[in-house]
């Protein structure tokens, strides 16, 4: 729990709409941590609203007024039989209210069936065969796939669809995963993404449609898990990405070609958001197995983790994230800021300028980011403790409502935070021996490779996705020791097993 006074976020004595908003939140969250916070960490008169305001933001029905610190932190409980309760009946039939997301249906099953595996939960045969057909019809027969049967192929829905098939098979038997990844046309997907390529090495989401660093994470994930990624799907991309990293330290949507009195220059479009901060160096991450291949361009990492840092939101926030400067914090980003530590860690390590051959000092890998506030956040706030109602599901902020997406990106925020994962060279090296020994013909060869290079490319590719390792004696899991879930692997967001076992299927000979 906190440890420093909750005080409010200073307003200058400015009375505003966003004010107003943020010390709403504020109090909301407020009332939730009361039970749980020393009494000396709380000030008279901490947050002071008008009647007009409260009844603006907050709803009544939420507080559940207890004494300062009669609670103590380690008997919160995440609730793992409601959450089970949410997430089924969306594997069945869904509300009318869903309508609207009739083109995101990939999107729903990952966010349902990721979250069933991070619960370790799992599917019984038939649902399981259920689920992968009904993945299966969203798939394009000019490549790619669609946000339901018969839509426009999308790099979104595609890596949704991808995603979710890989969780679907990490504990199959071996015969449901040949057939299954038979009945993917591969080389459709392939020469399908090469038509989204933009000149300056961007990818739009769909024909005609937008560029920006989302576009660029879903492609990359697809092609490195399906053994795709070559440097004519690559090329642009490292200054595309890099483009992106505004003078914040983290990244926006996109970057922009522009030409400035005789040179070229990318300027970054929008500010700096969680999300694009992710996606972006995740993709960093991903595209620097092709340095043998093509030049990488870095990005600023201390800047980026700095502004990492910053974006987790004050005590009497409740330890949680928010997605850009000055706006309220929301559960989602325990994933899209609070997942990403690893991956800034890892690249920063591994910079030119650092000379760390072992995993970063304790001060530096746990002290990048307050992984129990983050966790105390999802359990106290995003889920809520009784005697408040726990209805299933996580949420943005109090005054929000439960949904899937928010259950999903909580809960991987939470398994981030509970476990630490550590990219190793060694481990790099010991799959790239493996992969010398059972290494498949690579499928896809660049225009300008040869057969030797593209294997080269390919073992590169395989063993940096899967070389991180989850550092058991790290583990912190805060509440109650039920509390504890899967690990999962820091640039997919699936569990590692799983990724390395669809990787395994597609770089390396069957034994």
């Amino acid at each position: 729990m906190p440890v420093h006074p909750l005080l409010p976020t200073p307003t200058d004595d400015y009375r505003s709409d966003t004010s107003v908003i943020q010390s709403t939140t504020e109090q909301a969250i407020l009332d939730l941590l009361l039970p749980w916070v020393q009494p000396h960490l709380i000030r008279p008169n901490t947050i002071q609203l008008t009647q007009a305001d409260t009844d603006k933001g907050n709803d009544e029905n939420q507080r559940v007024p207890q004494q300062p610190g009669s609670r103590p932190i380690s008997t919160a409980v995440l609730d793992r039989t409601a959450h089970m309760k949410y997430l089924i009946p969306g594997l069945n039939h869904l509300a009318p209210r869903f309508t609207g997301l009739d083109a995101s249906r990939p999107w729903l099953m990952y966010w349902i069936l990721n979250s069933f595996s991070i619960l370790n939960l799992g599917l019984n045969t038939a649902d399981r065969q259920r689920a992968i057909d009904t993945v299966l019809s969203f798939q394009h027969p000019q490549g790619g796939f669609g946000g339901g049967p018969g839509h426009l192929a999308h790099l979104a829905p595609t890596f949704s669809s991808i995603s979710t098939l890989v969780s679907l098979l990490g504990a199959a038997d071996d015969e449901l995963v040949r057939d299954t990844w038979a009945r993917v046309d591969i080389g459709q997907m392939y020469n399908w993404m090469l038509t989204l390529k933009q000149p300056d090495g961007s990818f739009i989401m769909q024909q005609n449609g937008e560029v920006d660093v989302r576009a660029t994470y879903c492609a990359l994930c697809v092609a490195s898990l399906l053994n795709f990624l070559t440097p004519d799907l690559a090329r642009g991309l490292p200054e595309f990405i890099a483009g992106c990293q505004t003078y914040e330290g983290g990244l926006g949507s996109a970057s922009q070609l522009v030409n400035i009195s005789t040179r070229s220059h990318r300027i970054p479009l929008g500010e700096a958001h969680g999300g694009y901060t992710s996606c972006g160096l995740l993709s960093h991450f991903l595209i620097k197995s092709l340095e043998g291949s093509l030049p990488v361009v870095p990005l600023d990492y201390p800047a980026c983790l700095r502004w990492l840092s910053l974006m987790q939101a004050l005590p009497i926030e409740g330890g949680g994230f928010r997605g850009r400067t000055n706006k309220l914090v929301d559960g989602c980003y325990s994933w899209w800021c609070g997942g990403v530590f690893p991956v800034i860690n890892a690249l920063i390590a591994e910079s030119p300028s650092s000379t760390l051959d072992e995993p970063l000092s304790d001060e530096i890998r746990l002290g990048t980011y307050d992984r129990q506030g983050l966790q105390e956040y999802i359990l106290l706030i995003s889920q809520g403790q009784p005697p408040g109602p726990v209805p299933g599901g996580l949420r943005d902020k109090p005054s929000a409502p439960v949904d899937h997406y928010h259950t999903h990106y909580v809960l991987s925020g939470l398994s981030s935070a509970q476990h630490q994962h550590y990219f190793s060279t060694s481990e790099m090296d010991s799959l790239g021996t493996a992969f010398d020994l059972r290494s498949a013909p690579p499928t896809f060869i660049g225009i300008e490779e040869t057969l030797g290079q593209a294997t080269a490319r390919a073992r590169a590719v395989y063993s940096r996705a899967l070389a991180w390792l989850t550092l058991e004696h790290d583990q912190l899991v805060i509440g109650a020791a039920q509390n504890g879930l899967i690990p999962i692997h820091p640039v997919f967001n699936m569990r590692t097993p799983y990724v390395k076992r669809a990787m395994d299927h597609f770089y390396l000979a069957p034994p």
